[in-house]
C-alpha cells in the first residue's frame, strides 16, 4: 500500500468515526416476555433489552429515538432504563404500530453507553391480557441543548 493510499483510508476511518459520534446506527430489537403482569388494561413485562452506544458530545443532549414496528399489533409503551441499578430514565407514550417518539437521556459521559429497554403493553388487538413479545427501532440521536 502507497503512502496515498494509507492516508486516503485513514482520512475516510477519521470521517466514518466521526460522523458516527453524533448519531448512532437504527437497531432493531426484541424482547420475549417469560412472565407478564396485568394490571388494569395494561400488561407488563419482564425483559429488558440492551443497546450499546458511542457518546462523544457530552456537552450536548442524548435522546433515544423509539420506533414502533408497523406490524405490531397493539399499542406499547417502552420504557428506557440506564446508569447504576438500572433506575429509569423515560418512556414513550404508548405508540400505535408505526409511531415514534424520543426519551431524553440527557448529557452523558464520553464512551460506551447502555440503556435497557422495556415494555407495557396495552390490551388490546393482539394482547388479550399477556405481553408475550415486544420489538421496536431504537437509534441514540444528538441534538443540541
Amino acid at each position: 500500500m502507497t503512502h496515498a493510499n494509507f492516508f486516503a483510508v485513514l482520512i475516510g476511518f477519521v470521517v466514518f468515526i466521526s460522523v458516527m459520534t453524533d448519531a448512532a446506527l437504527a437497531q432493531l430489537i426484541n424482547g420475549s416476555c417469560n412472565t407478564s403482569t396485568r394490571t388494569g388494561n395494561v400488561t407488563s413485562c419482564d425483559a429488558q433489552i440492551y443497546y450499546y452506544f458511542l457518546s462523544e458530545q457530552p456537552t450536548r443532549v442524548t435522546y433515544l429515538k423509539v420506533t414502533a414496528p408497523a406490524k405490531q399489533c397493539s399499542d406499547v409503551q417502552y420504557i428506557v432504563y440506564g446508569g447504576e441499578g438500572r433506575r429509569e430514565m423515560g418512556r414513550t407514550p404508548f405508540l400505535a404500530p408505526g409511531q415514534k417518539s424520543k426519551v431524553r437521556l440527557g448529557n452523558l459521559s464520553a464512551g460506551v453507553q447502555t440503556v435497557f429497554i422495556g415494555a407495557v403493553g396495552k390490551v388490546g388487538g393482539c394482547n388479550k391480557g399477556r405481553l408475550v413479545e415486544f420489538g421496536a427501532d431504537v437509534e441514540a440521536v444528538i441534538e443540541d441543548k
